[in-house]
């Protein structure tokens, strides 16, 4: 199940986050390192409203999420929603982060990154950052989990902090067993994960991963989007052992 078993695993042992929606906001164009426009991928602009319009009839809508906000004044950004996802070697946040490196709790991803084993565009799996959250919806009933997932080792104050390769949204319904997943993956693209974009947004076309490639991977199984949204599993950032709650 590659990159959706890689995200789950790596989200299921993360602080359960929740968030707020956001306003409406366009996502800045996606560049790779030497400048160049790199999400060229064409977009089937019907088929995905279609999949927005199924995913709204089962599960609702949610609005877009603020994530990141820059300081004018410092020009640092900070997390506005969710949790930062922590990273610790024996149980202590390290001093510094550096490429491939391993991390505690088990490491339940590879080292280096699926699609970039070389790590050509990217620092690996456990570098810091990377975000997590749980937002409502318009049918409480239905659990909203967001992800964006950082493979860089980046600075705060850096003008692509906000970049992200891998975002994705998972909605479920316990009641009724309604389940969906959208993703944007490209390790050697990185797009502005400033704002998590709803797929009921007019720009959510061009935010996300075209349709045919999430439909062409292999599906999140719905006993693990049930165990996702329904047992969150929760982590100190100290490295004690995990505990439940619902």
């Amino acid at each position: 199940m590659g990159k959706q078993l890689s995200l789950l695993g790596s989200v299921l042992v993360v602080v359960w986050a929740c968030a707020e929606g956001g306003s409406s906001s366009a996502s800045r164009l996606s560049r790779s390192s030497d400048g160049a426009a790199c999400d060229t991928l064409r977009r089937d602009v019907a088929l995905f409203r279609q999949y927005a319009q199924q995913m709204s009839d089962a599960l609702g809508t949610f609005n877009d999420i603020r994530v990141f906000e820059r300081n004018s004044a410092s020009g640092a950004w900070r997390l506005v929603s969710g949790w930062y996802v922590p990273v610790t070697i024996g149980g202590r946040k390290p001093d510094y982060y550096v490429h491939d490196m391993d991390s505690d709790r088990p490491m339940m991803l590879p080292t280096t990154v699926q699609s970039d084993t070389l790590g050509v565009d990217d620092d690996g799996q456990s570098m810091p950052y990377s975000s997590v959250g749980r937002m409502p919806g318009s049918n409480p009933e239905v659990q909203w989990i967001w992800v964006v997932r950082q493979y860089k080792i980046k600075d705060t104050t850096a003008a692509d902090f906000p970049d992200s390769p891998d975002m994705a949204v998972i909605g479920h319904h316990p009641r009724t067993g309604a389940s969906a997943y959208l993703q944007y993956y490209a390790p050697s693209c990185p797009k502005s994960g400033e704002v998590v974009v709803s797929p009921s947004s007019r720009n959510a076309a061009a935010f996300w991963s075209p349709i045919s490639a999430i439909r062409s991977s292999e599906r999140v199984s719905a006993e693990m989007v049930r165990a996702f949204t329904s047992y969150p599993i929760e982590l100190s950032t100290c490295g004690g052992s995990p505990t439940s709650r619902r």
